[in-house]
């Protein structure tokens, strides 16, 4: 009975996944598919189950058996993308949606309000690269150099001196250079945890950062607001070895925790031997431009590393993120950088120093800070102007996400799966979570340039939600 079954199940697999390959394009009207032996090798089955996938294929009007030719497709797929977005929409499991978000927002079909993106005209990298041309000499020399870990030394004087105008103490030797923010928090997990250790987290959390916990095999808690009082508990009960939280601008919400909380946190980690791991990849992106500190300004026990990025507000292909931590600490995540990505950009390294210290950054970070508040403010009076009174949209005052809370009868996946099969991404809520939690939730990027397209996108949103809402 046991064999039976998973013969069942093989044979209906197999279908599906070679439907899908025809539904992508992978093969024209008339063009011969995959022999039948040939697809008993690739699965590991017998021909006769290799048939009965194909037989279902014929079923559904996908294949047909000619004789001397085998088995040949007899419909394929004009718009292969819109296609694409639309079958894998309709079969995607909760667990694929991160995968699927990120693989359909690289498409141009798609309207991408889903992941945090901006738009290229906010990113000055011709200002950043033009550096390079003005002096070609001396970046020819670095052809022939690795940058090593902790990075270029200008480099993280700048970034030091940048920590320091936001009421920090910070020095060179307080910063190693990654690629980008994620490995960032990848090497501070892997310097302060091994497998199975428990980690707490500020829900709801990147979701980045939860792959870097899985990766690891870390046991996770969620923590969501800022009593000190219930974390003081989970600490008791739980005894991590590490609290990780985004303070600043969180990427979900856009929101911040309070000056007290920050104090309150470092204090409570300190007397239980908690490292923080500070997620400040939004630091820099205050609406008002004004300086907002990250939780190394309270620490003075070394417990917390905190990891920056200039993705955020330069772009996320110059791949240059920092830790800022002791020197102590810096020291011993060395090894680790040697021992995964081994070295980053030279050229992209001083491109970057030079543009840090020419002063272009701070007036780069005003005109940015400036259009994005205007973009979430947009955003927020279209989606206030048509969705019903009961969705709850966050009020940011730096980044440019919006979360809203669409109410109990609102399921975030079955909305994404419709919008999704529209070629309309959003971020469902429950990819922020491991624990089942903001199924009801979205977030919507607003930091794409706000076209004709994508504001019909937008309104496109706030429709399906009335509607779901009437249903």
């Amino acid at each position: 009975m046991e064999k039976a079954l998973k013969k069942e199940l093989l044979y209906k697999i197999i279908a599906k996944e070679v439907s899908e390959e025809i539904r992508r394009g992978n093969f024209s009207i008339g063009q011969k598919i995959t022999s039948l032996r040939d697809l008993a090798k690739k699965y590991h089955c017998t021909v006769e189950t290799a048939l009965k996938a194909y037989i279902e294929l014929e079923k559904e009007g996908l294949i047909t058996s000619r004789p001397r030719s085998g088995f040949v497709v007899v419909k394929a797929f004009k718009n292969q993308s819109k296609a694409l977005a639309k079958v894998e929409a309709s079969l995607l499991a909760p667990r694929d949606v991160l995968r699927h978000l990120l693989e359909m927002e690289g498409k141009s079909e798609i309207v991408g309000l889903g992941t945090a993106l901006r738009t290229p005209k906010l990113f000055p990298l011709k200002s950043i690269f033009s550096e390079v041309g003005g002096r070609k000499n001396s970046f020819h020399e670095l052809d022939s150099h690795y940058s090593y870990p902790p990075g270029d030394e200008g480099l993280r004087s700048e970034i030091a001196k940048r920590l320091r105008l936001r009421g920090m103490s910070a020095d060179v030797d307080n910063i190693l250079i990654c690629q980008g923010a994620t490995e960032a928090l990848f090497l501070s997990l892997m310097l302060k945890t091994k497998a199975c250790d428990e980690v707490v987290i500020h829900a709801p959390c990147f979701f980045g950062t939860l792959n870097c916990i899985e990766t690891l095999s870390l046991r996770v808690t969620e923590f969501e607001g800022e009593n000190l009082r219930t974390l003081e508990i989970l600490f008791k009960t739980k005894r991590p070895k590490v609290f990780i939280i985004q303070c600043n601008f969180q990427q979900k919400t856009g929101l911040s925790v309070s000056e007290a909380f920050k104090k309150g946190l470092v204090k409570l980690c300190a007397k239980y031997n908690v490292t923080i791991i500070e997620d400040d990849a939004y630091g820099e992106l205050g609406h008002s431009g004004e300086f907002v500190s990250n939780l190394k300004k309270y620490d003075s026990k070394d417990i917390v590393l905190s990891c920056g990025t200039f993705s955020k507000t330069l772009g996320p292909g110059l791949r240059v993120g920092w830790i800022f931590s002791s020197a102590k600490n810096i020291n011993e995540l060395i090894p680790l950088k040697l021992a995964t990505t081994y070295s980053a950009s030279a050229h992209t390294e001083r491109a970057v120093e030079l543009f840090l210290k020419n002063k272009s950054y701070s007036r780069h970070l005003r005109k940015i800070n400036s259009v994005l508040a205007k973009n979430i403010s947009t955003v927020s009076k279209i989606l206030e102007k048509n969705l019903p009174s009961s969705v709850h949209i966050s009020r940011p005052k730096g980044g440019f996400s919006l979360w809203l809370d669409l109410g109990e009868h609102i399921d975030s996946f079955v909305l994404y799966k419709k919008l999704m099969s529209e070629n309309i991404a959003i971020s469902p809520g429950f990819i922020f979570s491991r624990q089942s939690k903001y199924q009801h939730h979205i977030r919507i990027n607003c930091g794409l340039e706000l076209t004709i397209e994508v504001k019909r996108a937008i309104a496109r949103v706030c429709e399906l939600i009335n509607q779901m809402s009437v249903n």
